[in-house]
């Protein structure tokens, strides 16, 4: 969806490969240990996600994208997701940190609630791993039509 964002994340288990297949996307892609690579990607190009990698995508255009996103790895569970909190949907625009919806209470970007946001430090991994699995619940609707 246009002006849409996935929130700043990586996997412990798996690697991604995304290849554009209609419009066009931004990406942050940041390896293990090495520096954040900004890239845009069009019709056809494909980029590949290292396990451990953070990485961060949007789409900055006026047309809805459609990406095909493969997994590969030893694990290949939904599960398999971390999270950057504050979210940093930040690619092109001048959102740093995770946006509350006026209404509910829950960051439009990342899907997370007031509350997993103000207390994410002191949160377990369990917490924070129920926490991520309902923020993507959230989130279904807006990434998933």
């Amino acid at each position: 969806m246009p002006g849409k964002y996935l929130s700043d994340q990586k996997h412990q288990h798996r690697s991604e490969e995304w290849l554009v297949v209609s419009g066009s996307i931004k990406a942050e892609l940041q390896r293990v240990g090495g520096n954040i690579r900004s890239l845009t990607l069009e019709v056809g190009d494909k980029i590949t996600i290292p396990a451990k990698s953070w990485h961060h995508v949007g789409n900055t255009g006026d047309t809805p994208a459609k990406v095909i996103e493969v997994w590969m790895g030893d694990k290949l569970l939904e599960e398999d997701i971390e999270r950057r909190s504050p979210c940093k949907a930040r690619i092109e625009t001048s959102v740093d940190s995770c946006e509350l919806h006026n209404v509910h209470d829950i960051c439009i970007h990342c899907g997370r609630t007031e509350r997993d946001i103000t207390h994410w430090q002191e949160m377990t991994h369990e917490e924070k791993k129920q926490a991520n699995l309902l923020a993507k619940k959230r989130l279904k609707g807006v990434w998933h039509k």
